[in-house]
């Protein structure tokens, strides 16, 4: 494989992660506010917009999913509750370790993106 052909599937693979992580913040952050439990990373996503600092981005989702994950107020949902299947997910560590290689870092050759 080239160089550019690997840049590209490399940044086509950290989107997609970037969605799939955007989708699951979502889903949380659905569960929480049902649940009646504010999640407070949702004010810096909120501001970014307004702000004209752009939109929401991967470390935005990861810092809520992170949030979640630790929260006491969601850990005394019910076991039953879907919020707590998700909650776990932070805690696998290929997932903790892929939320945060989003950014080009020094002998990182898989997220230097373009």
């Amino acid at each position: 494989m080239r160089a550019g052909d690997q840049r590209a599937a490399c940044n086509a693979v950290l989107d997609t992660a970037e969605i799939l992580l955007c989708y699951m913040a979502l889903i949380t952050l659905a569960l929480a506010w049902e649940a009646g439990i504010p999640l407070g990373s949702t004010a810096a996503i909120k501001e970014k917009p307004t702000s004209g600092r752009g939109g929401p981005g991967l470390g935005d989702w990861a810092a809520l999913m992170q949030e979640a994950a630790t929260s006491r107020n969601l850990r005394e949902l019910p076991h039953q509750h879907p919020i707590r299947s998700i909650r776990s997910l932070p805690a696998d560590h290929d997932a903790a370790a892929a939320s945060t290689c989003g950014t080009p870092h020094m002998n990182c050759t898989c997220c230097a993106r373009s």
